[in-house]
């Protein structure tokens, strides 16, 4: 078999493996009581509002973007949670964890949250992918749901400036329209 078609065979088994991934998770619809698809106005009822902004967020183009002023606590870790609305309904929810620490510390976290999120929902469509780069390092790993709503789990290490940091994002994406396995 040459390169060329053992390159397909290999691209068609991981994205068979994904949708069949997928297929076994559960719908995604929301997080912690936070259902895709709610009015803004319910959301802003719900939570004590910290910051506003207009902003373009993933493959969305422009949203409206509210801030928690509270931040709620998730297997230890501190997060902001971030809502994101397109047209007035609720698309995506992110947990924002941004601290000073060093590249092993930002790697724990991100393995602690990965294994909960792992034992929660099962295997990622693709393994955990680490790309370090110059004074930066990015861990992602994605998790797709039967309804095309997604998981997200990132971080971002960078010890450029004076300071070593960490960013932790968690990103719930409602289902595409027309998309699903």
């Amino acid at each position: 078999m040459n390169s060329r078609r053992r390159a397909c065979l290999i691209l068609l088994i991981t994205i068979w493996s994904a949708a069949t991934l997928a297929i076994d998770r559960p719908d995604l619809k929301g997080y912690d009581g936070f259902l895709f698809g709610t009015a803004e106005s319910v959301i802003r009822k719900k939570i004590k509002v910290g910051s506003e902004e207009t902003d373009s967020l993933l493959n969305y183009g422009a949203l409206l973007l509210l801030d928690e002023k509270e931040s709620v606590n998730v297997g230890g870790i501190a997060f902001v949670r971030r809502f994101a609305f397109q047209e007035g309904k609720l698309v995506v929810i992110q947990l924002l964890n941004d601290k000073s620490d060093s590249v092993a510390a930002c790697d724990s976290s991100f393995d602690h949250l990965y294994g909960m999120i792992k034992a929660q929902y099962g295997e990622p469509d693709i393994g955990v992918k680490r790309a370090p780069f110059f004074l930066n390092k990015i861990t992602t790993v994605r998790f797709t749901f039967r309804n095309s709503a997604a998981l997200n789990l990132g971080a971002v290490w960078s010890g450029m400036g004076a300071a070593e940091t960490c960013k932790i994002i968690v990103t719930y994406e409602a289902p595409k329209a027309g998309a699903s396995f």
